[in-house]
Parts: structure tokens; C-alpha cells; sequence
């Protein structure tokens, strides 16, 4: 990962060579200078508001590579890195299910509304604009009831993911894999404010409910880990919270 947060640091820079460059041209065409390209204030105005945002997406990617450089440095835990796959496997369960459930709602409604259609239309009657939305909203299948209905029922992640069609598995891999660098980050973080620098970690272990629990060493003492999770399935997307308590 950081190979790619390094090469768009590398590709940032570049374009901000490039809009600086261009800044000093304008700067001299406005200034009396050659102007073949017609320049004017407003070009001007473009080429730094495009040159202010290149910077924040630099110390964006500068601090993201510090991050991942930090995160690389500290000590894998098997404990934790099987527990952390234990929760990617059923969080991504519960989205392929969810995912199914969205689609189905999605064509039953598609179904419903036709169906509204033809029963007007075996009537002779066609129904258009206020009329037909209506009709929808008394069927409980107009936009507002629908946005409503999915809104109270589904995840914003698993819409965005149907949303995005053949795309859509891949990018709940990659949201998956963010969580999991997350939580990993979150759950550390937690020891190591007890412990300090984490010495040994080989007191942790997966309990048969596939939670992590266990003693921790650090350079300032010791600390018990108990994770209490919930959900999973079809339920809802599993969540843990983790304690962290001094011996």
C-alpha cells in the first residue's frame, strides 16, 4: 500500500510543478507580457484554486504514507489478526445478504409499478405525471415512500454497492479491508495506552465464540483484553467492543 500512496505523493507533486509553472505564465501574460492563450483573471482564479486543492491532496497522501509506514513498523498479532478475519468473513455475509435483499426489493417494486400501469391501462386509463405519482405513493411505491423504506432497512454501504453494478463486489472487498485496518489500528491503540509498546502479545487468544480476549505485556505493565461482540448474520453487521483493563 504504501507503494501506491507513494507514487500518488510522486504524481501530486508533479501536477503541482505543472500548475505553478502555469501561474507564472499567466502572472506574465496579465502583466503585459506574451498571451497566446488569452489568459484572463479568471484563469488565474482556476489555476490557484487548482493549485490549493493539489496541496491539500499531498498532505493527505503524506500523512497517509507517515500512517501506513507506522502501522507497517508494529508487530503483527496472530490473535488479532485472526479475529479481525473472523469479522471480515461475517461482515461480508451479512453485505452478500443484505446486497440479495436490496436487489429483490429493488425488482419487486419495479414489478409493483408495473403492475400499476397495466391495471390503469386495461382500463383505458393512462396516467401521467402528478397523477401517476398519486397512484404510487396510495400503492406505498412512489420515490419518497421508497427512499424512506430503503433508507429504515438498509445499510448505506449496501446501496452503494449495488449502485456501483459489476464494480460493486470488489468495492466491498476494498471497504472490508478498511474497516479491518481500522479496527486493527483502534484495537492496538487501546492496548498500548495501558501497556505502553506492546513486548509480548501470546497471552491473547480466540475464545470458541470467536472473540478476543487474553493478557497483554507492555514496557509499562500489563493489561486483560475482553471483547464483547454482538450481531453478525443477518441481524446486523457484526460489532465489538473491546475493554482493556491494568493489572
Amino acid at each position: 500500500m504504501s507503494e501506491i500512496t507513494s507514487s500518488r505523493i510522486e504524481s501530486t507533486k508533479s501536477s503541482i510543478q505543472k500548475l505553478t509553472k502555469k501561474i507564472d505564465r499567466i502572472n506574465a501574460a496579465l502583466g503585459g507580457g506574451k498571451n497566446p492563450y488569452y489568459y484572463d483573471e479568471s484563469d488565474l482564479r482556476r489555476a490557484n484554486q487548482e493549485l490549493q486543492e493539489a496541496e491539500e491532496r499531498l498532505h493527505k497522501w503524506e500523512a497517509k504514507l507517515v500512517a501506513e509506514e507506522k502501522e507497517a513498523g508494529e508487530p503483527r498479532i496472530e490473535a488479532v489478526e485472526t479475529f479481525l478475519e473472523n469479522w471480515k468473513c461475517s461482515a461480508r455475509e451479512y453485505y452478500n445478504l443484505r446486497i440479495t435483499e436490496y436487489r429483490t426489493y429493488r425488482a419487486e417494486r419495479t414489478k409493483k409499478r408495473k403492475a400499476l400501469e397495466n391495471e390503469f391501462r386495461s382500463k383505458g386509463i393512462f396516467l401521467y405525471g402528478k397523477e401517476m405519482h398519486d397512484a404510487e405513493k396510495e400503492a406505498g411505491i412512489d420515490y419518497d415512500s421508497s427512499r424512506q423504506y430503503v433508507k429504515s432497512h438498509f445499510d448505506a454501504l449496501v446501496v452503494d454497492i449495488v449502485s456501483r453494478g459489476a464494480q460493486g463486489p470488489e468495492f466491498l472487498e476494498k471497504s472490508l479491508d478498511d474497516e479491518v485496518k481500522r479496527k486493527r489500528r483502534n484495537l492496538i491503540a487501546r492496548v498500548k495506552k495501558v501497556t505502553g509498546t506492546i513486548i509480548d502479545a501470546s497471552g491473547l487468544y480466540i475464545a470458541g465464540n470467536f472473540e478476543i480476549n487474553g493478557v497483554v505485556i507492555g514496557e509499562n505493565g500489563k493489561a486483560r483484553v475482553t471483547t464483547i461482540s454482538a450481531g453478525g448474520w443477518n441481524v446486523q453487521c457484526l460489532h465489538f467492543r473491546v475493554l482493556v483493563k491494568s493489572l
